[in-house]
């Protein structure tokens, strides 16, 4: 599936939309595993481009039978133009996830793609899901 085109939005407009990234439960291993599957990258629900060129992809996923909140970030290549230290730039996608949550969370970061694309487990849940 193609990518959604970068669009950036105000940190207002961000945070007043955010909850609706928790509208629909993914099944994390389903998107892993099967390339039918519909990933949260395809719901511009989902998808929270900021100002400076960092996109973030927040999703309400299961895995392993128990509901977490599963990110992941990337930057805009033409704002970036590898200007900037990987562990700075990991920070400040978490910092910007944060800021969505409007909280301090515990964030784990677990894995990156085959693309180099980071991806983090928080077990917060930042509304009233059920």
């Amino acid at each position: 599936m193609p990518t959604i085109e970068y669009f950036p939005e105000k940190d207002e407009q961000l945070l007043a939309r955010f909850s609706k990234a928790f509208e629909k439960v993914y099944d994390a291993k389903k998107v892993v595993t099967d390339p039918t599957a519909e990933r949260p990258g395809q719901n511009k629900n989902c998808i929270f481009d900021f100002e400076d060129g960092i996109r973030l992809i927040v999703s309400r996923e299961l895995l392993n039978g128990k509901e977490v909140v599963h990110f992941s970030g990337s930057v805009n290549e033409a704002l970036y133009k590898g200007m900037i230290i990987e562990s700075v730039l990991l920070k400040k996608m978490e910092n910007k996830f944060e800021y969505l949550m409007q909280q301090k969370t515990i964030s784990h970061l677990v894995a990156f793609s085959n693309k180099g694309i980071p991806h983090w487990i928080c077990d917060c849940v930042p509304f009233n899901l059920n």
